[in-house]
């Protein structure tokens, strides 16, 4: 109970701080911290822990005072999985919508599964990955 909980209490603060990130840094001051360990060897223990902790992120965004974006969750992700030594990859993608202005969206994978952001991936085209 006592690990679960921490897990919980480190995904909450790092959502704050990538609110915080997002709200009032530009994307040239944090996009360069996103680089990911990718060379990592995948066990299955890391792939399921990956997913309890996309989980837990996932569940606490909906909970949060602030709207919680892809972004956001993304470099929860990102901070919570490097420390774990979880080889992942983020990717940015757009779209056109009605009005022919650009969505952009924000999603992270681990082994070809895509963790965080998955919601209407096939309405976005990927422009980047790292």
């Amino acid at each position: 109970k006592a690990k679960e909980f921490s897990v919980v209490a480190e995904a909450m603060l790092q959502l704050f701080l990538a609110y915080l990130t997002v709200s009032y840094l530009p994307s040239q001051k944090y996009l360069h911290i996103t680089s990911t360990k990718s060379n990592l060897i995948l066990t299955e223990e890391k792939i399921k822990n990956g997913e309890i902790i996309a989980g837990i992120i996932d569940g606490l965004s909906l909970r949060t005072p602030w709207l919680s974006t892809c972004l956001m969750k993304v470099l929860t992700a990102h901070k919570m999985f490097d420390r774990r030594n979880i080889s992942h990859i983020i990717h940015f993608g757009i779209k056109k919508n009605s009005s022919c202005e650009l969505n952009a969206h924000a999603w992270l994978s681990v082994a070809d599964e895509v963790l965080i952001g998955g919601e209407n991936l096939n309405d976005f085209h990927e422009i980047l990955r790292f």
